[in-house]
Formats: C-alpha cells, structure tokens, sequence
C-alpha cells in the first residue's frame, strides 16, 4: 500500500469499535424489521463486514504503532 493510501484511512479507536459493536450485537440485528429473510440476512451479513473490516483497520494500526 502507497503512503498517501495510508494516509486517507482515517484512525479506528477501541472506543468506536466497542460502541457500534454494542450498537450492532446480533440481537440487534435480529429484530430489525425486512421484507424477507433474505434481506434480513443481507442486513445482517453487510453489518458484520463493515464492523470486520473495520477491526481489521484497527488492529493493523495498533500493529503499526507498537
């Protein structure tokens, strides 16, 4: 990855994690309101990508600051 790539990822803090991991929890997810089970699961599998990729930014940049 280039440096002005790096740059452009903005900084994940613990905090934020831990407040949309709460926010988010799977029995959040599984009282939203869907057309379908489809959708449903589509919701639910689209929340949990963002919230991965999102631990994955964090952990690289702690991994980076040590």
């Amino acid at each position: 990855m280039y440096l002005e790539d790096e740059l452009k990822i903005p900084i994940i803090s613990q905090g934020l994690l831990e407040y949309l991991e709460t926010s988010f929890g799977i029995d959040t997810l599984l009282t939203q309101k869907a057309k379908n089970n489809d959708e449903h699961m589509g919701y639910i599998k689209g929340v949990r990508e963002v919230l991965g990729r999102l631990r994955a930014i964090h952990e690289s940049q702690n991994e980076q600051g040590d």
